[in-house]
């Protein structure tokens, strides 16, 4: 695949161990620190061609702090493996009344009795996703066009 998303840290931010920033890669890990590492690792050694975007939590039930601490030791982590970070906490504009009163799963509309894109939740959220696909393939075009450039240049 070109892309691989991964939708990473809500169960662990809701209910899980963090860990620390010096966790390492490993099948049995503990942590979500260890976990994502070896997430990614194993794919980056399986699928080294493809793109990997981590989808980060937007939470709003009340576990701010818990949620701050995963982004801290996440986000550095993302760029130790050059992997790309969606942030839906800070970019999709989804607030509070847009969620379940769980504050973790966006609001089913009570008419409709499913998610589908005309709800205002799955819109932002799409467009977030549409946004960051978007300047990742620009990004991922342009890095190509300049590599290509500067090998024909030193010939």
């Amino acid at each position: 695949p070109d892309y691989i998303v991964l939708e990473y840290g809500i169960n662990d931010i809701w209910r899980g161990t963090l860990g620390e920033a010096t966790d390492s890669a490993d099948a049995a890990a503990t942590s979500t620190v260890g976990a994502l590492r070896y997430c990614i690792e194993t794919l980056q050694g399986s699928l080294p061609s493809s793109k990997i975007i981590v989808v980060m939590p937007c939470m709003r039930n009340g576990l701010d702090a818990k949620q701050n601490t995963y982004y801290e030791l996440v986000k550095p982590i993302l760029r130790e493996y050059g992997v790309r970070c969606v942030d839906m906490l800070g970019n999709a504009g989804i607030v509070k009344s847009m969620m379940n009163t769980d504050g973790v799963h966006l609001a089913i509309p009570a008419a409709g009795g499913g998610y589908d894109n005309t709800t205002e939740a799955v819109t932002r959220y799409s467009r977030c996703m549409e946004t960051a696909m978007l300047n990742y393939s620009i990004l991922s075009y342009l890095g190509l066009r300049l590599s290509r450039k500067s090998s024909h240049e030193k010939t």
